[in-house]
């Protein structure tokens, strides 16, 4: 029985990643296969699949995926309302990828991953006066939800959000019937958000070594957390012509965020119905979402009497996007 050790890394005590391989060089010779390149084939994948090639770099991204997910989730930049907008919002965001907003159900998303989900309402302060005032010209928001997406999926995934908002009209809405231009908003507020996560059930990862398939049966813990705060400064205009609106916005985001990882598996490896030994993994990470970000934000929406439908999309300096759609009634 031989030990191997893959990929060990300890830049500081709070950082520190082990795949360690226990193989056995006469069970592997059987089989066909070396120990050497069982370690080196099936190591790849598994640090490929983990996150492990470069820890510090993946969180930092999950934390900015994180903070990214809630922006403009609890505000109305389409609807101009007189009296109030509420609603309900569904989307995800990436960061340190090509712009995509799901993730498959094996192991873990490439690079950092955040899925939300909220509910915001928001009144017009001017609501509460009679005639028209300057109070006509600011709305309120609050927004927020936690709770555990449904799925199947190798890790399963916990969120929460809570968010405050304060918009401003800076310059009023031209309203000629069928074609209204909203005029210019000027938009700020906190969002506090986190996701995680977690390994909800034997993750079994293959990889061909010299053409015989190896299989690695994990189990353990593993876990990433996301957490962040944010102050976004924005602003935003938008356009209606008949029963559609569009709205083009650009911000500032000042941020927190951090995110961590905890790992501890183990398990058989087996090539056809030999066994070859074990592998295990550790892993103990964190990264820190980017302080300040530049962001451009765009959306269509389809106004149906009181019930609107929409689609938002954020695109960010720092290689991160984000994207929801959603509902609110609004007048």
């Amino acid at each position: 029985m031989i030990a191997l050790l893959l990929g060990t890394y300890a830049g500081s005590a709070a950082h520190a990643q082990t795949v360690t391989f226990d193989l056995d060089d006469q069970r592997a010779a059987e089989a066909g296969l070396d120990t050497g390149a069982v370690q080196t084939d099936l190591g790849g994948r598994i640090e490929q699949a983990l996150g492990l090639v470069d820890p510090t770099g993946t969180l930092e991204h999950y934390a900015n995926a994180s903070a990214m997910a809630t922006r403009g989730m609890g505000v109305d930049y389409a609807t101009n309302p007189k009296r109030f907008s509420l609603g309900g919002v569904l989307g995800s965001s990436v960061s340190g990828v090509p712009l995509a907003f799901g993730r498959g159900p094996e192991a873990l998303p490439e690079s950092g991953y955040a899925f939300m989900a909220s509910l915001y309402g928001g009144i017009n302060l001017g609501a509460f006066a009679p005639g028209e005032g300057v109070l006509d010209r600011f709305s309120l928001y609050v927004n927020g939800m936690a709770m555990r997406p449904p799925g199947n999926r190798v890790f399963r995934g916990n969120m929460y959000n809570v968010g405050a908002h304060v918009q401003a009209k800076l310059v009023g809405p031209l309203n000629v019937k069928v074609v209204e231009w909203g005029g210019l908003d000027l938009t700020t507020g906190y969002d506090r958000s986190f996701y995680q996560l977690q390994l909800d059930q034997q993750l079994p990862l293959s990889q061909d070594v010299g053409g015989e398939p190896v299989t690695w049966n994990a189990l353990g813990s593993y876990q990433i957390s996301a957490a962040s705060g944010s102050i976004p400064l924005e602003l935003s205009t938008n356009l209606r012509v008949l029963v559609a609106t569009a709205y083009v916005g650009g911000a500032l985001d000042i941020a927190t965020g951090t995110a961590t990882s905890a790992a501890s598996l183990s398990g058989p490896v087996a090539a056809g119905g030999t066994s070859l030994g074990e592998v295990g993994v550790s892993l103990d990470g964190a990264g820190d979402a980017d302080n300040v970000t530049e962001r451009v934000f765009v959306g269509v929406q389809a106004n149906v009497l009181m019930l609107k439908l929409f689609g938002h999309l954020n695109v960010g300096s720092n290689e991160t996007w984000g994207g929801f759609v959603g509902f609110r009634l609004a007048m």
